[in-house]
């Protein structure tokens, strides 16, 4: 093909950043590295835009001193609802809940203990693990 011929993995290995600039090099014409910037001042152009064009707008101080009130409204209440948990929660903190009791699982069906569980140690597993590859080839 005209190539030489290159292990990536020895590439990637031995040499990581010159593999990293092979990347680099050949994604480099289809990159615009001024992109993110370009869109961030097209973004703060069209804010001050809408804004500007909302100040124009005669209802628009009223509307927003409105908003502003109902808003500082709800913080003051939601401050409210916060200091009646918080004596709740001090009115109950004595109450002791009960001990959860939880179901074990049931198994109605027959058969085989399974091939691994959490309670063998890795050689515990393993020698299980042999023991069914024998069984398995035996069968063959």
């Amino acid at each position: 093909m005209g190539h030489e011929q290159t292990e990536i993995d020895a590439l990637a290995a031995l040499r990581p950043e010159a593999l990293t600039a092979i990347a680099r090099d050949a994604i480099q014409p289809y990159y615009d590295a001024t992109l993110a910037e370009r869109t961030r001042d097209a973004e703060h152009d069209w804010c001050d835009e809408c804004e500007e064009l909302l100040e124009r707008q005669p209802a628009y101080a009223d509307a927003r001193t409105e908003v502003e009130l109902s808003l500082e409204l709800i913080h003051q209440q939601a401050q409210k609802f916060e200091q009646l948990q918080d004596r709740a929660a001090a009115l109950l903190a004595d109450i002791e809940p009960p001990l959860i009791q939880l179901p074990s699982a049931k198994n109605d069906m027959p058969g085989q203990e399974p091939l691994f569980h959490s309670r063998a140690d890795f050689a515990a597993a393993s020698r299980r693990l042999r023991q069914y590859k024998d069984l398995i080839i035996r069968e063959l």
